[in-house]
């Protein structure tokens, strides 16, 4: 580890929308992701590993993630 390096700590969580026709039927998955952050904790990219495009998951997680904020100690 250098220097510059630093574990992010979240200044802000990610506000996942869970898609109302998934809520009605109780239907559950996972969506695996890799997050870019710059140094200043902006989310540069994101992008999907495993998604799920079934009522919008996929979208859902994407739009939560690239809300959310991370601060360097």
């Amino acid at each position: 580890m250098s220097a510059l390096d630093v574990i992010p700590r979240r200044t802000r969580d990610p506000r996942v929308t869970y898609p109302p026709m998934a809520a009605r039927q109780r239907i559950e998955t996972n969506v695996l992701m890799s997050v870019l952050i710059s140094e200043t904790g902006d989310v540069l990219d994101v992008k999907v590993l495993r998604g799920d495009d079934r009522f919008g998951f996929t979208d859902a997680a994407v739009r939560a993630l690239r809300g959310a904020r991370t601060l360097r100690r």
